[in-house]
């Protein structure tokens, strides 16, 4: 059994619980800008809490989760300033 919690769903407080999770995979999402910056992207989820809320059409649980993104840059040597 998870921590009894509330969260903010669409303007509205509703009650829930913080259920425990094991990532997966966590990949990074890679972007090459156009002055040549290389961009990498992961978010990382840090708490999944299933609400007491139910999605209108399918019934299904409403989840809020927490997360951070991390980011790296490669950036040319062009970029760079000097020191």
């Amino acid at each position: 059994m998870g921590i009894k919690t509330k969260v903010e769903i669409m303007g509205k407080l509703v009650e829930g619980e913080e259920i425990e999770f094991e990532p997966i995979k966590e990949d990074w999402n890679i972007y090459k800008l156009k002055d040549d910056t290389t961009i990498k992207i992961k978010t990382v989820v840090s708490k999944v809490i299933r609400t007491n809320e139910r999605h209108p059409t399918r019934n299904d649980p409403i989840y809020s989760v927490s997360s951070q993104n991390v980011v790296e840059a490669e950036v040319p040597e062009k970029l760079k300033l000097e020191k």
